[in-house]
């Protein structure tokens, strides 16, 4: 068996039809994943969507507090070089975090936004008929 015949053997082991699931594996009934209403996920999303826009809101206050703070003990000089460099870094790394979890709400805000147009789309729909 040359290598190639042998590779290829290797990604495909089985030759043939594909056989079905082994009767041992049983699906319960409690298992199967039932479809909820688009209104219910929208109501979901939207708590989810508040609940982040309120984290956003939190971690951009809390920045803000850390730089007025540090902003006053730069001008009234009470720093060490080394200890501004350090709290800099920090600063900018939780500006960096901010700016990407600002730009995930964005998204995830036009994403629900995307939905609830889709949603007045389908009810005039069937308003229509």
């Amino acid at each position: 068996m040359s290598n190639l015949q042998y590779s290829m053997s290797a990604l495909y082991p089985t030759e043939g039809p594909i056989s079905a699931p082994s009767p041992s594996i049983k699906i319960s009934s409690s298992s199967i994943i039932k479809a909820r209403s688009t209104t219910d996920v929208l109501t979901t999303l939207r708590a989810h969507q508040i609940m982040l826009t309120n984290f956003y809101v939190t971690q951009n206050n809390a920045y803000t507090s850390a730089y007025t703070a540090f902003a006053t003990q730069c001008i009234v000089g009470d720093m060490l070089h080394t200890e501004i460099k350090d709290v800099v870094m920090k600063l900018l790394k939780q500006q960096k975090d901010i700016m990407l979890f600002q730009t995930f709400l964005k998204c995830f805000q036009d994403f629900v936004v995307g939905l609830e147009g889709n949603v007045s789309h389908e009810i005039d729909r069937d308003y229509a008929v």
